[in-house]
This record gives C-alpha cells, sequence and structure tokens, in this order.
C-alpha cells in the first residue's frame, strides 16, 4: 500500500485533530467578536476600513458567534441558517 497508512492510530489523530481545531476555532472567534464588539466602528474606520467592511466583520462574528453558541449547547437555531453568508466574504482565495 502506498501513502499514508490508515490505521487506528491515524484515525485517533485525525479525529483529535479535527475536534481540538473547531474548539480553538470557536474559541477565536468569540475572542475576535469581543474585539468587535467592544472597538467603534470609527477606530476600524481610523485603521484603514471601510464602513462597509466594519459592518462585514461585525456581521460575519455576530453570525460565527452564534454558531459557536449552537456548538456548545447555548443556543438553538429554529431555521436553517447559512452561517457563510458574511464569513465567505472573509476568505478571499482562502477557498480555491
Amino acid at each position: 500500500m502506498i501513502g499514508i497508512q490508515v490505521t487506528k492510530q491515524s484515525l485517533n489523530d485525525v479525529a483529535g485533530n479535527i475536534s481540538l481545531a473547531l474548539e480553538q476555532t470557536f474559541r477565536r472567534v468569540d475572542s475576535l467578536k469581543f474585539t468587535f464588539d467592544s472597538t467603534a466602528d470609527q477606530t476600524l474606520i481610523d485603521l484603514g476600513f471601510t464602513a462597509e467592511e466594519v459592518a462585514v466583520f461585525k456581521t460575519a462574528f455576530t453570525d460565527l458567534a452564534q454558531l459557536a453558541d449552537v456548538y456548545r449547547g447555548e443556543d438553538t437555531q429554529a431555521t436553517a441558517k447559512d452561517y457563510r453568508t458574511f464569513a465567505r466574504r472573509l476568505w478571499g482565495l482562502g477557498d480555491v
């Protein structure tokens, strides 16, 4: 067999790493949302962002924080919602 071998250990490693990365990502979402929530729009505009860019940042991280809350069981989502709507505007070439 060539390539990466599928073993109990490799499956454990991949599963553990994905789970940990998701947890860490949601913690980072919470942190950045806190930063956006506690920073006036004008402060971000003074850094060089446009008002529209600030709105996209704040909306994207509000959505992502809601997804984090659903993931942790702290909130529910009664209807289907695509949490990527604003976040994908931040991806740039990251989805290619």
